[in-house]
């Protein structure tokens, strides 16, 4: 999946002006030079990779019970304490997992998977044959593959991609799947949120912010 595309939603939701000026990103990421063309990583020696990495291995189990390892050794996981405070390692792994918690709660909430059967319906009556948010952007990333080249028939794809994003993001509303998302969220929150995960996560906004020089805003339920 593309950068652009990873970092809009996490459920895959559209925006209208994104639908019709960039589609999901797939095509426009890779015209504009920023895709996935990095170059061969450098070989590095057994010790630079050891500083860098950490060798003592520690542990530590999240809420949700899934025990992660950590080397508080390596510079990589210093630099990150220095970055954002110290704990922010814990700290993101923490909110990681209940971010991955309550988007576990909404997929399988009975109004988002009834707006997602509505959404299918809708983009299958337009002549895509989708069962859920990723197809699409699963299928331009293998057409991307095949193109094999960054001239005509990329920028052909390119336009491809932007009827159907355009075609998505109108079936999206039409489905009401925005909303849908929005109210299973707002209740699984609720029911995952407690005094000291909402604690955390003011402190993980507080350091964030602090970090990046980010003037104060007023915070929302969740991290996504």
């Amino acid at each position: 999946m593309s950068e652009r595309a990873v970092t809009t939603n996490p459920y895959g939701l559209l925006r209208e002006k994104q639908a019709r000026q960039d589609g999901y990103g797939v095509v426009g990421e890779i015209l504009s030079g920023t895709g996935n063309t990095a170059p061969p990583a450098a070989h590095h020696s057994t010790g630079w990779t050891k500083a860098l990495e950490g060798t003592h291995v520690e542990k530590f189990t999240l809420s949700t019970g899934v025990v992660l390892t950590y080397r508080p050794d390596g510079c990589a996981y210093q630099g990150r304490e220095a970055a954002y405070g110290s704990g922010w390692n814990r700290l993101e792994n923490e909110l990681e997992g209940l971010q991955a918690a309550v988007m576990d709660r909404v997929e399988k909430d009975e109004r988002y998977i009834n707006a997602l059967a509505k959404w299918s319906s809708c983009m299958r009556k337009s002549g895509y044959l989708y069962e859920d948010l990723q197809a699409p952007r699963q299928e331009l990333a293998r057409d991307v593959e095949s193109t094999g080249d960054r001239g005509r028939s990329l920028r052909s794809l390119g336009r491809k991609e932007l009827r159907i994003a355009s075609d998505d993001y109108v079936c999206e509303r039409r489905a009401r799947l925005h909303e849908a998302v929005y109210e299973a969220q707002r209740d699984a929150e609720e029911s995952a949120l407690n005094d000291s995960t909402r604690a955390d996560l003011r402190r993980y906004q507080m350091l964030k912010r602090k970090a990046l020089g980010s003037p104060k805003r007023s915070t929302s339920t969740g991290p996504w």
